[in-house]
């Protein structure tokens, strides 16, 4: 059986994990002389202009074959570049390595992590989530082992503050980080955010910034937050 048709079930439903899925068939990693490793959860491929070259997006999930076509449009390699994020160019500006995510949806790992480091000759990590990437964030966040959570300098939630409650990423990242999480949280929200990053996420991450643009604040300034 292929490792991308694995199922988890749960309360006898057959629930999809994304996390087993080959790197190399999700995302595309970019190596530079740092010890930092970002590992970037993209927004919904249908919030930006490139979607429209695409019918590949479905409920906010791409289908496989554009899962590399579109991190590669993320980080700025696309030929239809307008509009992309940049992200490339920001990384390189932070020296960060990076490992971009092809879908809002996907996750890695523990062993897949500990690889990510490996190649990179990274010892230290950055989570990076924008808008519907909290999806992905948040199943890697609870499959992480202790060594890996320990590891985790920053977690920057970029406008992504959809998700609350038994399960959500706001409930994880309390379990998960207990003690530290004030003070590894950083990012932004805008308006239409507003009320549930304060009713869900400020009292825990309490430096989270309010900024103008939900997209352009990541293409501009997403270094403020790693």
């Amino acid at each position: 059986m292929a490792l991308e048709k694995l199922f988890l079930t749960l309360f006898g439903l057959k629930i999809f994990s994304t996390c087993p899925i080959p790197l190399n068939e999700k995302g595309i990693l970019n190596i530079r002389n740092s010890d930092n490793l970002v590992v970037y959860f993209p927004g919904h491929a249908q919030e930006s202009d490139w979607s429209q070259t695409s019918n590949g997006a479905y409920g906010g999930k791409l289908q496989k074959e554009y899962w590399l076509p579109w991190a590669k449009y993320l980080l700025g390699r696309s030929e239809s570049g307008e509009g992309n994020y940049n992200l490339e160019w920001q990384f390189k500006l932070g020296n960060l390595s990076s490992f971009v995510l092809g879908s809002s949806h996907l996750c890695t790992s523990s062993s897949q992590l500990h690889t990510l480091l490996e190649k990179a000759h990274a010892s230290r990590i950055i989570l990076a989530s924008h808008s519907g990437g909290y999806q992905g964030l948040n199943e890697t966040l609870r499959k992480l082992d202790a060594s890996l959570l320990r590891r985790i300098d920053r977690i920057a939630l970029l406008d992504n503050f959809y998700s609350y409650g038994q399960g959500k990423l706001d409930q994880t990242l309390k379990q998960k980080f207990p003690e530290n999480l004030s003070s590894i949280c950083r990012g932004f929200y805008t308006d239409h955010l507003e009320e549930n990053y304060r009713n869900f996420y400020s009292e825990p991450c309490p430096l989270i910034e309010k900024r103008v643009g939900h997209k352009s604040t990541v293409k501009n300034n997403l270094g403020d937050f790693l």
